[in-house]
């Protein structure tokens, strides 16, 4: 693995718990799609078509690492080819919603929003109230909502 671009940063720093699951039905098409663009590579006219399964192989591969820091939100996707680094800092972050993971009781999804693009990201429940105060503390001005609270305002 490279190394992470928060391994240096001081302070607290919250691992997301888990990639992005993927039903099943997408992992198992999205490799069916890779094999049958090879294939189409290799025993047809189309040798180009290779190329686009080749990338397709390395997109299922790739690792995403999220990490929230003293910097803000940090996105690290490590692909066999190239790495890729995004950091939202916490200036930028307009809201930070919390709701306990229906799929998983361990779990919270924090969703954070900047502008008009939301992350949703699972992290261990003990993480959600430090993630919470860290916000608070390095943006005076984010909205922290309650999933479960905003939700029930909504039906009324």
């Amino acid at each position: 693995m490279s190394n992470l671009p928060w391994t240096n940063v001081n302070g607290a720093k919250y691992l997301s718990s888990g990639k992005t699951e993927h039903s099943e039905w997408s992992v198992r098409g999205g490799w069916m799609m890779a094999v049958v663009l090879i294939a189409a590579g290799l025993f047809t006219p189309y040798r180009f078509t290779s190329i686009f399964g080749i990338l397709f192989v390395l997109a299922l591969l790739m690792k995403k690492i999220v990490a929230v820091t003293e910097r803000g939100l940090e996105i690290f996707h490590e692909m066999y080819i190239t790495t890729s680094y995004e950091l939202w800092p916490w200036d930028v972050i307009d809201a930070l919603t919390y709701e306990p993971d229906p799929k998983n009781g361990d779990k919270v999804l924090l969703y954070f929003t900047k502008d008009v693009r939301t992350k949703k990201l699972s992290f261990p429940k003990a993480y959600r109230d430090p993630i919470v105060q860290m916000a608070k503390r390095q943006n005076k001005s984010i909205k922290i909502y309650d999933g479960v609270k905003e939700r029930q305002l909504m039906k009324g």
